[in-house]
């Protein structure tokens, strides 16, 4: 799935990991045991799920989940799953942990904190190696590439990023590249280029670069949020870096507004809440909405191309909502039913 993530830094605690691929394909491997809560049952998970990341294949899936049952958000029992649903195998982590996956079923850490541990590349439920990059934070996958994007650089204030690194997970190479000060990374997956958003003359703007990190050009508007075939696009205020915004669906050649979602505090029209673009399907987008009565909310799915809603699922916006994500292939949104991991289809 090619969501793209906000990013504000906190102060760098600990010593900076100097930039070498360390093999550890074979001790490295976890040790704990890895077993299934049902092998006869293999989608089903033990406790509460607030978040899913699905693997590119769709065979597995890190789940954030809360181990004591209660509360979704309560710190105390919060930890994270690697799950084959095939096999119904598992591998606990023992903090909440974020996972950004690429390449089948690899998954790698990202975070919003900066960390100078070196990157841990999994496979399935394997750790195969590790990259030593510095310190890092964020964390992206270029769709087109397959290549791994970490801040690596940030302004005084900690508010932003103003280096990143191109790390190629099979290789282990690293390339830094120089930016403006950014919260924000974007990505046509078509091409491979990045988008990186910032100020110009008291406006906001972004810069363009290609897959290698040479910037192309800088652009007049703030956009960078891209469909899987670049046809369309989103502002970078839907990405909510900076609080609640107005925002709208564009066209990406002469970026014609399609529709806009006003927000305002008294919800008199209605909330809308961007999640991701489709990875595969350029015309589908997942959002959230909140009507204006402040009845159930829903997770639904924008046809852009026409406008219109072609799926929804209820939303509850409470701590115990099911998480609704994009499939690997984009032809489900997965979600969690009865403590079970499911697929539901969507037809065009």
């Amino acid at each position: 799935m090619y969501t793209i993530h906000n990013m504000k830094t906190c102060s760098i605690a600990g010593v900076i990991v100097v930039g070498i691929v360390l093999s550890i394909g074979g001790c490295g491997n976890a040790k704990s045991p890895m077993a299934a809560w049902n092998p006869a049952d293999p989608a089903f998970v033990r406790y509460p799920v607030s978040d899913l990341v699905m693997s590119t294949d769709n065979r597995f899936a890190a789940a954030q989940v809360n181990e004591k049952m209660g509360d979704r958000n309560s710190n105390g029992g919060r930890a994270t799953y690697i799950i084959d649903l095939k096999t119904g195998q598992h591998r606990r982590f023992d903090s909440h942990i974020e996972f950004l996956t690429f390449s089948d079923h690899r998954f790698v850490r990202r975070g919003f904190s900066i960390s100078t541990e070196p990157l841990q590349i999994i496979d399935g439920l394997e750790t195969r190696s590790a990259i030593g990059i510095g310190a890092h934070s964020g964390g992206w996958r270029n769709p087109r590439s397959d290549e791994l994007i970490f801040a690596t650089g940030w302004n005084k204030s900690g508010t932003g990023f103003n280096e990143l690194s191109i790390v190629s997970p099979k290789t282990g190479a690293i390339h830094k590249v120089q930016t403006e000060v950014s919260e924000s990374l974007g990505f046509c997956a078509s091409t491979g280029h990045f988008y990186t958003e910032r100020e110009i003359e008291g406006k906001r703007g972004g810069d363009e670069f290609d897959m290698t990190g040479n910037r192309i050009r800088t652009l007049q508007f703030p956009f960078g949020v891209y469909s899987s075939d670049c046809n369309f696009a989103v502002p970078f205020d839907a990405l909510f870096h900076h609080g609640p915004a107005t925002w709208g669906i564009y066209g990406a050649i002469h970026f014609n507004r399609l529709v806009e979602y006003a927000w305002s505090d008294d919800n008199s029209s209605g909330l809308h809440w961007f999640q991701s673009w489709n990875p595969t399907q350029d015309n589908l987008l997942l959002i959230r909405t909140l009507p204006a009565d402040n009845g159930s909310g829903t997770s639904d799915v924008l046809d852009v191309s026409e406008m219109k809603i072609i799926k929804s699922w209820p939303w509850p916006n409470n701590p115990t909502e099911p998480p609704a994500v994009w499939s690997g292939d984009g032809k489900a949104i997965v979600t969690v039913r009865d403590r079970h991991i499911v697929f539901d289809q969507v037809v065009q």
